[in-house]
C-alpha cells in the first residue's frame, strides 16, 4: 500500500517496499485522480523506488512536488501544474529533461544527480530563482537569457565544453562550474 504521511494539501507518501514499481506508480494514478486530490498543494513522493511517474494532471492547486531519490527513467508530464513553484527531481536516471513550458511560477527547479544528455528548455521561467542541473551529462550549457530573477546557479561536475552566457543574470549571487 502507498499511505500518507502527512496532512491533506500537504502530503507525503510513502510506498510499502515489497510494492512492484508498476505497482507503486499505477496506485498513486489511481489516487491523484479523484477530483478531491486537486487540492494538494505539496506533495513528497521521494525515496519511493518509482520507475515510471505517475500521473499528476489532476493536482492543478500543486505548488511543491518533490520526486527525488527515486529511478525514474523519463520525467513527469507537469502540464497543467501551473502553480507549480518548486520542482525537486534529482537523483533520478532521467535522460530527459522534463517539458517545463505553462510552468510561470517556478523559483526553483532541481534536476541535478540525473543523466541528462540535454539541459532543460527555460526560456519561460522568468521567476526561477534556484537552478541546480549540477552532476549531468549534457556538455552545452542551457540558455539562461530571460532569467532575470536566477539568484543561484550550480552547474558543477558536468561535462560543458563552454560556460554559460551570464550577460542579463543581475539578480546572480551564486554560481557553481566546478569540476
Amino acid at each position: 500500500r502507498c499511505m500518507p504521511v502527512e496532512g491533506f494539501f500537504d502530503l507525503r507518501i510513502k510506498c510499502d517496499d515489497d510494492l512492484l514499481p508498476e505497482v507503486r506508480t499505477e496506485l498513486l494514478t489511481q489516487a491523484f485522480a479523484d477530483e478531491r486530490a486537486s487540492r494538494i498543494k505539496k506533495l513528497n513522493l521521494s525515496h519511493n523506488g518509482l520507475i515510471t511517474p505517475p500521473v499528476l494532471t489532476h493536482l492543478t492547486h500543486l505548488r511543491k512536488l518533490d520526486i527525488d531519490h527515486n529511478c525514474l527513467n523519463q520525467p513527469p508530464l507537469l502540464t497543467g501544474l501551473r502553480h507549480l513553484r518548486v520542482l525537486y527531481l534529482n537523483c533520478n536516471h532521467l535522460v530527459m529533461p522534463p517539458l517545463l513550458n505553462g510552468l510561470d511560477y517556478l523559483e526553483s527547479l532541481d534536476l541535478s544527480y540525473n543523466e541528462l544528455a540535454v539541459p532543460p528548455v527555460l526560456t519561460e521561467l522568468s521567476r526561477l530563482r534556484v537552478l541546480k542541473l549540477s552532476y549531468n551529462h549534457f556538455e552545452q550549457p542551457p540558455v539562461l537569457a530571460g532569467l532575470v530573477n536566477l539568484r543561484w546557479l550550480d552547474l558543477s561536475h558536468g561535462q560543458l565544453t563552454r560556460s554559460p552566457v551570464l550577460a542579463d543574470l543581475r539578480e546572480l549571487k551564486s554560481i557553481d562550474l566546478s569540476h
